[in-house]
């Protein structure tokens, strides 16, 4: 293997990384917050309102990602990719490994309890909002002069299925080994703590990689830019407004459809005979054929187009949304799974092109600030529905009727992401230089 092949290798590793972790994150918050913390942390209220405190601390993150993307974004254009990258992780860390050891309602009470988990959470948004940005901006620029960008940097939204995967495979065999008091009692704290482990492995990974050498380019020419903020919202303002809705389809699937609590919560709790194992043996499932269908979406991305991969994703979803709700409300195990697979496989499509298609449309000197800013906007219309609208909706409808109001805003959600990314330009073919 030649050293540039290595040195790809590396980067893409360290790259994906930080993906893998918070999905893994995003994921075992996902079910804790639905099958453990009511129980230890939400002592003391009615059902409808933990429910809503599990949605609002799993999707209370979406609110602060943009936080992060503006300033890891404005910092990663001005003084370096690398370093934002490994800050990302610092943060990611403190509040994995803050919930890990947080004491339970027990001993210092639900609302210190509810506060403490919520500006954790809050903290690790923060990181999450600079963390893909920046690996999916540094892969890209690393591999510039590749035909195959979009497989290669797909490997940073592939971390989203092997973080799920190895999420949801670590309650699965939690929830086999341990009784149901031991997991509420510490068993779901281990996975937290593999977290931590893993974050400080990848930070120390990170250290070793050198700068994208588009970003070095800049700097020996002395083109970094002053203002990249107000740089990109002045010239890239149409192209953050057009990405919009692709950021809401990409980030919101995953969160809402396949791995959220809004599923698992339905599932457990309208059936007695779908054990939290079992549900989460269907995610893990569904995150497998995940990884296989993000390939196949990056390689036709590098073939025939971003742009064909993205729309093809988003209008399968589309049409199929409404029969993966009818087949969930069947509480039939087999079909649930097939739902989930399925629903995966098709957004996996366009997730497999979204590094290259978010880094390409902007220009080096802005390009960690626009890809974040654009990314982590449609993130923040997420967290706004994820920690105010649905809750309330929740509360006052029940999760059986709210659900298909959620699968109906994930359909518009998707016909508005084929619309709006067939008005962007295709960037197969465009050239990455350090301008």
């Amino acid at each position: 293997m030649s050293k540039k092949a290595k040195g790809t290798g590396s980067v893409i590793l360290a790259s994906s990384l930080g993906t893998i972790i918070d999905y893994y994150d995003l994921f075992i918050v996902s079910t804790a917050s639905s099958l453990v913390w009511p129980y230890i942390f939400f002592v003391g209220l009615s059902p409808d309102v933990k429910a809503a405190l599990s949605i609002i601390t799993f999707g209370i993150i979406y609110v602060t990602r943009p936080i992060g993307a503006l300033i890891f974004g404005h910092f990663g254009d001005k003084i370096g990719r690398r370093d934002m990258l490994v800050w990302t992780l610092v943060l990611t860390a403190v509040g994995v490994g803050g919930i890990a050891i947080l004491p339970t309602a027990s001993v210092i009470g639900t609302t210190a309890s509810v506060t403490i988990i919520i500006a954790l959470r809050m903290l690790q948004g923060i990181g999450l909002g600079g963390e893909w940005a920046g690996a999916s901006v540094f892969a890209t620029e690393f591999v510039a002069n590749s035909r195959h960008r979009a497989f290669l940097t797909g490997w940073i939204q592939n971390g989203v299925n092997i973080g799920i995967l190895m999420a949801s495979g670590s309650f699965a065999l939690i929830s086999t080994v341990f009784s149901h008091v031991q997991l509420l009692d510490y068993a779901w704290r281990i996975p937290f703590a593999v977290g931590v482990i893993i974050i400080i492995l990848a930070i120390f990974i990170r250290l070793k990689i050198t700068e994208s050498p588009l970003f070095q380019e800049l700097k020996e020419r002395n083109m970094v830019e002053r203002d990249p903020l107000i740089k990109v919202f002045k010239e890239g303002w149409k192209t953050i407004l057009l990405l919009l809705p692709t950021a809401f389809f990409i980030v919101g699937a995953p969160g809402i459809f396949v791995s959220g609590p809004y599923i698992i919560d339905f599932v457990t709790h309208e059936s007695h005979q779908i054990s939290d194992a079992s549900i989460s043996l269907a995610v893990t499932a569904a995150s497998a054929a995940g990884i296989l269908f993000t390939i196949i979406g990056s390689l036709v991305g590098d073939r025939i187009g971003r742009r064909t991969s993205m729309i093809l994703s988003s209008l399968l979803v589309a049409v199929f949304l409404f029969p993966f709700y009818l087949l969930v409300r069947t509480l039939s195990y087999p079909l649930v799974v097939t739902g989930l697979v399925l629903l995966n496989s098709f957004y996996k499509l366009g997730d497999g092109v979204t590094p290259a298609l978010f880094s390409e449309l902007f220009t080096t000197k802005y390009r960690y600030s626009g890809a974040g800013v654009a990314y982590q906007l449609g993130s923040l219309v997420l967290g706004i529905l994820s920690v105010s609208l649905i809750p309330l909706l929740i509360a006052g409808k029940g999760l059986v009727t709210s659900l298909q109001y959620i699968v109906g805003l994930g359909v518009i959600t998707a016909v508005l992401t084929a619309v709006t990314v067939y008005l962007l330009r295709e960037t197969k073919d465009s050239e990455l230089v350090a301008t």
